[in-house]
């Protein structure tokens, strides 16, 4: 389990568990391990999503975005969608 920590400085997880079933739908994201924890501690902007959901994003180059969509579990924010940069 790594832990990465938000802007604010809450403790945000991402399980191996998580972090496989990412990968297993999302078979491209596998090289962007590092990056989904820099979206999370450093990113280019932070946005409200939906249901009480917060989406890190991180500018990967000329136009390319990634996408992080996390939200508080019982104090704990967890990952739970990752969104492709535009390529």
């Amino acid at each position: 389990m790594e832990l990465a920590y938000s802007v604010k400085g809450v403790p945000i997880r991402l399980t191996e568990e998580r972090w496989e079933h990412i990968v297993s739908n999302k078979p491209y994201m596998e090289s962007y391990y590092g990056r989904l924890l820099d979206a999370i501690e450093k990113p280019t902007c932070v946005l409200r999503g939906y249901a009480g959901s917060l989406v890190a994003i991180l500018s990967v180059g000329r136009q390319r975005y990634l996408h992080v969509v996390y939200k508080e579990i019982r104090g704990w924010f967890h990952y739970y969608c990752v969104h492709r940069p535009k390529i």
